[in-house]
């Protein structure tokens, strides 16, 4: 079996799994940017939720699901509602944040995203709730301003692996080139000491190389773009992401 929680054995040969975003207002954006995105074959679709032009129902998320498996059989399906504090595109209470991932536990989902930066003790319930639905939760932490400390930056991944999350994603903004040089190091280092699978990448145009360098940082999962539509600062088209995976690789 693969030790990357995304691909299977015959996919195995990916230095990382790549995940493309779709950031959809409503269904006939979400149709189309599916229907776009069927002749990439990204391993990942992640269906962004905070997008959504109103807080999305738990009828939207599982007729969304259900319209993205029909489109995207072969993909396997992230659900993220991500805050404004971390890069989020909608305005939200924590009660709105809590009330989406409670419907996404009740949606055909292989992952759901959870910041680890929220109320412990309701990361901690909404977490187990999508596991006992049968998903797999992405404990997750954004810094679109600066990279933290290792320690700052180790002590996530620890709480994520106290929750009992299923895998670590650790994104963050670097301001100088030394930036970028320590949160590959950092990465590297926590990929291999940690008991669950991590995903990291360092955003904007500097840290575009941790998208490419899965071989250096361990990271299981990578995001690109389809076309122009970004979720992110620094995501590349997923050709252009391919053609820098293999040049790493060879």
């Amino acid at each position: 079996m693969s030790d990357n929680p995304f691909l299977s054995d015959s996919q195995s040969n990916h230095l990382a799994a790549i995940a493309i975003p779709i950031c959809a207002s409503n269904f006939d954006e979400l149709t189309t940017a599916a229907q776009n995105i069927q002749a990439s074959q990204p391993d990942v679709v992640e269906w962004r939720l905070d997008a959504w032009a109103s807080l999305p129902s738990t009828a939207t998320i599982q007729r969304g699901c259900h319209l993205l498996a029909k489109l995207l059989p072969k993909q396997r399906l992230i659900a993220t509602f991500r805050s404004q504090a971390e890069g989020g595109l909608q305005k939200e209470s924590s009660a709105d944040y809590f009330q989406v991932l409670a419907s996404c536990a009740q949606a055909d989902l292989s992952f759901v995203d959870i910041e680890l930066a929220r109320d412990p003790q309701q990361v901690a319930s909404s977490l187990a709730r999508c596991q006992a639905a049968g998903q797999r939760v992405i404990a997750s932490y954004h810094d679109f301003t600066a990279v933290p400390t290792d320690q700052v930056l180790t002590d996530y991944v620890a709480q994520a692996e106290s929750l009992g999350a299923d895998m670590v994603k650790l994104a963050v903004m670097p301001n100088q080139p030394a930036d970028v040089g320590r949160f590959l190091a950092i990465s590297a280092t926590l990929a291999a000491q940690a008991s669950i699978p991590t995903i990291t990448m360092a955003m904007g145009q500097l840290g575009m190389i941790s998208r490419f360098a899965s071989n250096l940082t361990g990271s299981v999962l990578t995001f690109a773009r389809n076309g122009d539509q970004a979720s992110a600062p620094g995501q590349v088209s997923i050709e252009e992401l391919r053609h820098y995976q293999q040049l790493l690789r060879s």
